[in-house]
């Protein structure tokens, strides 16, 4: 890959909050959970809201808005896939960043 694909994630922004919330993120409708149907290709992106969580869902995250979400595989501009990354065999690992702190924190967590 030798580039980022610029686009909107599809989440509407008056249920951002829902999106960091795992118990309000599984009760909303699936095509406003996850606009994109799923799409392994979303798993890695900077910016926007938690696209997707794993099974253990949001347990421990820290405070803050995402800033870059990564999954254990990239999918290549060909539609074919190459791993990146052995977070836990098949974890995701999410980088947030808290603007309340001066200056502003930055944390990481994995979860599978």
């Amino acid at each position: 890959m030798t580039h980022w694909i610029e686009a909107d994630d599809g989440a509407p922004a008056e249920l951002e909050d829902a999106f960091y919330d795992y118990d309000r993120h599984n009760k909303l409708p699936d095509d406003v959970a996850h606009p994109h149907d799923w799409d392994s290709a979303w798993r890695t992106k900077a910016g926007g809201v938690p696209y997707y969580w794993t099974p253990n869902g949001a347990q421990g995250m820290p405070a803050g808005r995402l800033l870059l979400q990564i999954d254990t595989a990239v999918t290549l501009e060909d539609g074919s896939s190459m791993e990146i990354a052995n977070f836990c065999l098949d974890g995701t690992a999410y980088v947030f960043i808290d603007r309340t702190q001066t200056p502003p924190n930055y944390s990481m967590f994995i979860n599978r």
